[in-house]
C-alpha cells in the first residue's frame, strides 16, 4: 500500500511516501511530486544543423551530391530548422564552390533557414566566407573556432595574448564586412 502525504510546508512539492509490506508501517521515502509545480513558460528550442559539414566527416560517409545536398537543405527548412552549417569555404575550391551553390540556393528560393560557415579565426578563413557571402548575395553567420591545443601551444610557441589578438582581430574582419561572429 503507498499513502502520500503533503509535507507540513504547503509550498514545498515534497511528498512523504510511506509504504510496507502489509501497509502498516513506513518506508519515509521521499520524492519530488512535479505535479505540484506550476507549468513554466516555455522556452523556445533552437536547432542548428551540422549535417552538411561535421555529419560529412565519418571515414565511413559517401559525400553526397549537389543534388541530395540541396534536397537536405529544403528538407532542413520545410522541418522549420532555423540554421545550418553549409561548410567550411576556406578548405579548397570544391567546398568553396559548393557554400557558394548552397548559399544561392538558399537566397533564390527564399529559404528561411540562415546559413553558417565554419572558419578557424584565421583572416584568409574569414575571407572566404565573405566572398561566398557576397557572391551569393546573402548574409552569412560565422561559426570560428580557435585551432588552439595544450600541444600546439607548446610546439608552436604560441602565447595566450597572441591568441586573443588574433580573434580579436578575426573577429573584427568578420563584422566589419556585415557577417554575423560566432566563437564555438
Amino acid at each position: 500500500m503507498l499513502r502520500l502525504k503533503r509535507t507540513p510546508d504547503v509550498m514545498d512539492p515534497r511528498v512523504k511516501a510511506t509504504e510496507t509490506a502489509d501497509g502498516s508501517g513506513s518506508a519515509g521515502v521521499d520524492f519530488y511530486d512535479w505535479s505540484q509545480q506550476p507549468t513554466p513558460a516555455l522556452t523556445p528550442c533552437l536547432l542548428h544543423d551540422e549535417t552538411l559539414r561535421d555529419g560529412l566527416q565519418s571515414p565511413s560517409v559517401h559525400a553526397p551530391t549537389i543534388d541530395d545536398r540541396l534536397k537536405l537543405l529544403h528538407t532542413m527548412d520545410q522541418m522549420g530548422i532555423q540554421s545550418v552549417d553549409v561548410g567550411m569555404p576556406a578548405s579548397g575550391g570544391k567546398a568553396a564552390t559548393t557554400v557558394r551553390l548552397l548559399l544561392t540556393e538558399i537566397a533564390h528560393e527564399h529559404l528561411r533557414v540562415v546559413p553558417t560557415c565554419a572558419a578557424r579565426t584565421k583572416l584568409s578563413d574569414i575571407q572566404s566566407v565573405v566572398d561566398a557571402a557576397e557572391r551569393s548575395g546573402i548574409k552569412v553567420q560565422v561559426m570560428a573556432f580557435v585551432g588552439v591545443s595544450p600541444i600546439r601551444l607548446r610546439v608552436e610557441s604560441w602565447h595566450l595574448t597572441d591568441i586573443v589578438a588574433t580573434v580579436s582581430a578575426t573577429v573584427s574582419f568578420a563584422v566589419s564586412h556585415g557577417l554575423d561572429e560566432c566563437l564555438v
